[in-house]
């Protein structure tokens, strides 16, 4: 069997294994976090892709795709970082606001 056969019938291959993974991923974001966090895996999916390529098809890794790849992933971190945080103002917020916490309505 040609290299390149080979190597098209491999790319071929992980390109169905992945995609369906991406719509997995997708889904499984939208579903329980938010559509926010649907955006933030799209510049992943160009850094798995990136990675893939090096792994399957033996490309080399250049310092523009370790540089991208690096600033995509401290960025992804930063978003999840600032929904955690968000989504603990949000707690504090309800639990403070309480009826518990407020003075009755019928005052002394």
């Amino acid at each position: 069997m040609d290299d390149t056969i080979c190597k098209t019938l491999i790319s071929l291959v992980a390109t169905g294994i992945l995609n369906s993974g991406y719509y997995i991923v997708h889904t499984w974001a939208v579903i329980y976090k938010g559509p926010v966090y649907l955006s933030m895996f799209k510049p992943l999916s160009i850094l798995i892709a990136a990675a893939s390529t090096t792994i399957f098809l033996s490309e080399s890794i250049y310092l523009g795709i370790l540089i991208g790849g690096i600033l995509i992933s401290v960025g992804f971190c930063m978003v999840l970082w600032g929904k955690a945080k968000e989504a603990k103002v949000d707690i504090l917020g309800t639990i403070e606001s309480s009826p518990s916490h407020e003075a009755p309505l019928l005052g002394n």
